[in-house]
């Protein structure tokens, strides 16, 4: 069985569209998003991005570059 993978380097673009995100994501159809140096600034909770069927992993840099 093949994994259906998507990947988006998204730059800030990540948290101006959360619920866009939760929309367009199917668990049955994607099996792993990938996002690359999403932006996040200070005093946002990485939080508002969880997803139903999805486990969120972030890199080390969030904390360190505010990248992730």
């Amino acid at each position: 069985m093949a994994l259906n993978i998507l990947y988006w380097n998204c730059a800030s673009g990540l948290l101006k569209k959360p619920d866009f995100i939760k929309g367009f994501l199917d668990p049955s159809k994607v099996d792993i998003f990938l996002v690359a140096e999403a932006k996040f600034g200070k005093d946002c909770d990485p939080g508002v991005l969880s997803i139903n069927g999805y486990d969120a992993i972030f890199s080390k840099t969030i904390d360190s570059k505010g990248r992730a």
